[in-house]
């Protein structure tokens, strides 16, 4: 795939070019065939601990060709490819607290690099729960975003896609 782009590419000898429909569906037809033995990329778990706590995040993502790779419709095709897509945060506020704190050069910068810290999660994290995206349990925000067979759970609850994406979009805001 990535050696077909480039010879397109050096082709048209500049970053900027159009593609021929030819040379996209070639294109299309090398990415579908990566598809073809449901690849799953998992980072499973990344884990930052400190003294102060422990936080982690854990992704995973299984993925199939779908059955007509010609389709025009990019909602369609994504959900056939995205088999399961999932995210499990958990962040320990005493951790972010401290790793934030050691930005700071000498005991008063590191105090006043620990309060801002504990502000910023503070803010975030409220409102991140306020959206209904992250649970807190004592000190920890947690989230678990699992989709499979078109649908969503969001820390245990089940919803559309549309309501997911209206609730990262009401964080966003």
């Amino acid at each position: 795939l990535a050696a077909e782009y480039d010879a397109i590419q050096a082709k048209y000898g500049t970053d900027q070019f159009s593609m021929t429909e030819e040379e996209e569906a070639l294109l299309r037809d090398r990415a579908m065939a990566l598809l073809v033995p449901k690849p799953s990329i998992v980072i499973d778990p990344i884990v930052w601990k400190n003294e102060k706590g422990e936080s982690s995040l854990r992704v995973q993502l299984d993925l199939a060709a779908p059955s007509d790779p010609k389709t025009q419709d990019v909602e369609t095709l994504l959900s056939e490819i995205i088999q399961l897509a999932g995210l499990d945060l958990r962040l320990s506020k005493a951790m972010f607290v401290q790793a934030f704190g050691q930005a700071g050069e000498g005991t008063d910068d590191r105090l006043q690099m620990e309060m801002m810290g504990s502000e910023l999660y503070d803010q975030y994290v409220g409102q991140l729960q306020q959206a209904g995206l992250v649970k807190l349990d004592g000190d920890v925000a947690a989230g678990s975003v699992l989709y499979r067979d078109h649908k969503v759970t969001l820390n245990g609850e089940t919803m559309t896609v549309q309501e997911l994406v209206q609730r990262v979009m009401l964080f966003a805001l």
